[in-house]
Order: C-alpha cells, then structure tokens, then sequence
C-alpha cells in the first residue's frame, strides 16, 4: 500500500480513474488495493469529485454501495470517456515508435504485380513490418478471413468496414492496330456486337455501360474470350484478340481508341480495413503510405 501526499489535489481525470475502480470492483477497500493507495485516500478522491460536481454519485452504508440515478449515468459516460483517452495517448505514444507486425493484404488478382513498386517501397521504407498479399479475384472476408486491409475495385456495404477511394480511371473502348486493319473500325456503338470483344467477367456473356454525354447506353457483349484479370484483357487486346473496355492511362499508349465519344463507367480503387478504435502502428504506416502512392490498375 502508498498514500500519495498529493492525492487531495489529484486532477479530475485521476478522480474518474478512482471512481470507475470503486464501481467496477464494489467496494473502496478493493479499489484501493487495485490501485495501490490507502482506503482513506481512495475515499477522499470520490467525494472530492462528488464535491466538485456538485452531486451525490454513489450511496453509502457499511455492507454495500449502490450508484445513485446521477452516478449510473456518469459511470456510463465516464467509461466511454476513458476509452478513448487511453486509445489516444496509444496512439500519440505510436508515433515516437517504429512500426513494427505483420499485415495481411487482399487484391485482385495482378494487382501486386503491377503496383510491386509501392509494396517494395513500403518494405523498404519499415524493415520490422511483414507484408503477407495474397491476390484473388472471389470477393474475400476481410474480418473473418484475418485480412487486415483489401483492394477493391469499388466500394464495400459492410458498415463493419472503412473504405476510401485511392484512384478513379475513365474507361474507353481500345483495340490493337492490327485488329482494326483486319476487322475495320466500328462506324456506332450498335456495331460493337459484330466484333470481338474481350470481357472482364466470369462468364462469355455481358453488358458494357457507355455513355456520351447525356447518353447512354448498354451493350449486349458476347465475347468469344472472357477474362477475370483486367491485365489479361489488357495483354490480349494487345495481341490482337479484340476490342476491349479499358482504363485509359499511360499505359494504355500502344493501343488505339475506338469511338472515342463514347466512355465506360469510371473504374475506381478502393480499399477497405476495418473498424479499430486504435490503429497500430504498422497499419497507420501502410494506410499513409498507400494515401501517398499512384495506384495502378494494371
């Protein structure tokens, strides 16, 4: 046991620390033996904060305590407050430390591939963080399968998760020089069903949303190829395969535009972690970092 000499000017914050303790174990003497003061000191330090606010918090007799209607609210409220308060000064306290742990990452499939420079650089950059990244294209589990963040290519329903756009790329109709010299260039988009096209799906059978302007319209594609990898789509039209609906970037040079009014529906990056009342370390780095870096689609 100690007895703080100064525990009579014990700032209110402490006083609630007291107080929670006296409720949470039913009795002053267990309190006091939980926080390592005197009886009479913990006893002081609840009616200082009853004095100051004003108000009666917790009955008194010698068998028991009981809260008042006052005290049942302020312990409620008192609890959530010194949640958070610690979870802060955790997290302040991370900043002065290296990041350091394990984080498991999902992402469509080619994803890592053609974004290894920002998991590379992240390395690199927190040697005591292990980087587990695991692509896919079936729409994971991130809580139940342990996943600590996912790149998605939109946004997620689940209000269990937190998702924020990284990027957002416009899509237009693409195709190789040598297809168009063989199969001729579409004059409308009614044309489109009488080439080949090369879909980003599961199946050989999907609609493409277009629009010009205020226009817009679906396309019943039939593609003799269907790919659920857009790298794949990219590298077969390429080749010469077909006309295919595509991020236009820099990337996209070696290709030529087909009816370039026409544009798809934007495709944007998302990725989603997560509710935490407190970020580890680790995972503040990579968030602020993935914030920080061009994210590339393939």
């Amino acid at each position: 046991m100690r007895d703080n000499p100064q525990m009579d000017e014990i700032l209110p914050f402490s006083q609630m620390q007291v107080f929670l303790k006296v409720v949470e174990t039913g009795s002053f003497t267990a309190a006091a033996e939980s926080l390592g003061l005197t009886k009479s000191s913990t006893s002081r330090q609840v009616t200082a904060l009853e004095k100051r606010l004003g108000v009666r918090l917790l009955h008194r007799s010698t068998r028991s305590l009981r809260l008042t209607n006052a005290g049942e609210v302020y312990f409620e409220r008192a609890k959530t407050a010194l949640c958070d308060i610690l979870d802060l000064e955790c997290l302040v306290a991370d900043f002065g430390s290296e990041p350091v742990g394990r984080l498991r990452i999902t992402c469509p499939g080619g994803f890592a591939s053609c974004n290894s420079e920002m998991f590379g650089s992240f390395a690199v950059k927190n040697p005591k963080v292990s980087l587990q990244i695991e692509e896919t294209d079936r729409f994971t589990d991130v809580i139940g399968e342990g996943f600590d963040f996912a790149f998605r290519g939109g946004r997620t329903p689940d209000p269990s998760l937190v998702g924020e756009r990284l990027a957002t790329h416009e899509m237009g109709l693409l195709a190789s020089s040598d297809y168009l010299e063989h199969r001729g260039i579409p004059e409308s988009v009614a044309a489109l069903p009488e080439h080949d096209l090369v879909l980003l799906a599961t199946s050989t059978r999907r609609t493409w949303s277009l629009r010009r302007g205020k226009t817009n319209t679906e396309i019943d594609a039939v593609g003799r190829l269907a790919v659920n990898n857009l790298r794949a789509v990219w590298n077969l039209v390429a080749e010469g395969v077909g006309i295919g609906l595509l991020p236009l970037t820099s990337q996209s040079a070696p290709l030529v535009r087909v009816l370039e009014e026409w544009k798809g529906e934007p495709a944007e990056v998302w990725l989603v972690y997560p509710t935490a009342r407190q970020m580890a370390s680790a995972t503040q780095a990579f968030l602020e970092h993935v914030r920080d870096s061009d994210i590339k689609l393939f």
